[in-house]
């Protein structure tokens, strides 16, 4: 059953049905709406409707107020006509049509007003939510900055105290190796004095006796050498600069090996900077080592290389370069070197022999101990070409010993 609303005394009624608005007395200019119609229409309109304002005519009674026609005489009638005009009923309909399209108008009116106002408010609490959001977002944004700071300060922090350790647990080390050098030398000296006693003492002693002596003195000597031989090459691999399993060496034609499978021999690329031109240079002497608290330097091209800190690595502009200088100064050609830093562009050369820059994106420091492995002598150049990068040849320079 259809349900109406009407607009009466100046305002919205209803919904109503047809029986109850027969008992609000509507008249037919009764503005009414219903589910389903597009605008407002007189009540007269609705076909629903139509059957309110059927009227029963009353009965025709005489009216009083109608005179009979005027009386023309025709005897006295001079030549003019006496004309009797009667007034036309006056029709309304046109001023309540336009009376009902102002009141449209008017309502249509305030309904878009209504409806721009609303939808500005909306709009303004669309913005107010959405600055709400990004002072929030700038808040959440500003608080995990700083959490990244302090977790970046920790690390950093971490990171320094760690190679401190490491390099005062390398001083350590260094030391005791040093002591143990400096005790083999002393009893290696001892030896040869007593070898050269035993040679010169003559008297108590048969031959048999003196030659087993000599012997024995020449065993003690033999040790103490080898013994001051392994103390002084682990004293200089303590402080060598080398690079992880899987750095791809380049060699002379054009292909790669891994650096833990190099050979003595084995023919390798270096740059000549006098010529700059790339050269073959021959091994002719390897480390292995086992170090703690390598790097990975990460590049913007998806490479990667791990080395140890002190590891000097050609740079443009920068020319040689470590991210432990002053530790790297301990090889000879390299006593005064740049830092390494994020954004430094490093000097690369494919397997075409062919030279261009890398940018260097990230700086990892590695954790636990690693088999490393670098070349400490070539028969031309300071440096061989290790994952595409120009880096040194180190030649320690070890601590000057006493002999005398």
């Amino acid at each position: 059953m259809k349900k109406f609303y009407i607009h009466k005394d100046g305002q919205q009624q209803g919904p109503f049905t047809t029986d109850e608005l027969k008992e609000h007395q509507i008249t037919r200019d009764t503005m009414t709406w219903y589910e389903g119609a597009g605008n407002w229409e007189k009540a007269e309109e609705i076909e629903d409707l139509k059957e309110l304002f059927v009227s029963i005519p009353p009965p025709l009674q005489p009216n009083p107020l109608i005179a009979p026609p005027p009386f023309v005489d025709k005897a006295v009638k001079t030549g003019t006509q006496l004309k009797v005009e009667t007034q036309p009923k006056k029709n309304n309909k046109p001023l309540i049509v336009i009376i009902s399209i102002l009141l449209l108008v008017i309502i249509g009116t305030i309904i878009y007003v209504n409806q721009q106002a609303k939808r500005a408010r909306i709009e303004t609490e669309i913005q107010q939510q959405i600055q709400q959001q990004n002072m929030q977002l700038q808040e959440q944004n500003a608080k995990i900055q700083q959490q990244e700071g302090i977790e970046a300060a920790r690390k950093a922090e971490a990171t320094q105290n760690q190679n401190a350790a490491y390099e005062a647990q390398r001083a350590a080390n260094l030391a005791d190796l040093q002591a143990q050098y400096d005790n083999a030398v002393t009893n290696l000296r001892k030896w040869k004095i007593q070898l050269n006693d035993d040679q010169q003492f003559k008297l108590l002693r048969t031959p048999v006796e003196k030659q087993s002596q000599l012997d024995r003195d020449l065993e003690a000597i033999r040790n103490w050498e080898k013994e001051c031989d392994r103390l002084q090459k682990e004293i200089g691999n303590a402080g060598q600069a080398c690079f992880a399993k899987g750095t791809k060496i380049s060699l002379v034609n054009g292909k790669t090996k891994n650096i833990e499978c190099l050979l003595l021999g084995d023919t390798v690329s270096v740059y000549d900077f006098s010529n700059k031109k790339i050269v073959s240079s021959v091994i002719q002497k390897l480390e292995k080592v086992t170090h703690s608290n390598l790097v990975k330097y990460c590049f913007e091209n998806g490479k990667t290389t791990i080395a140890t800190q002190d590891h000097p690595i050609m740079l443009d502009k920068k020319g040689w370069a470590s991210l432990n200088p002053i530790k790297s100064s301990q090889y000879l050609g390299f006593e005064s070197i740049a830092k390494i830093k994020i954004g430094d562009n490093f000097i690369t050369i494919n397997q075409n022999n062919e030279i261009s820059k890398s940018k260097l994106v990230k700086i990892e420091f590695l954790e636990g101990k690693y088999e490393t492995y670098t070349i400490s002598k070539s028969s031309f150049s300071d440096n061989f070409i290790a994952n595409d990068l120009i880096v040194g040849v180190e030649v320690f320079e070890s601590i000057t010993l006493n002999n005398k």
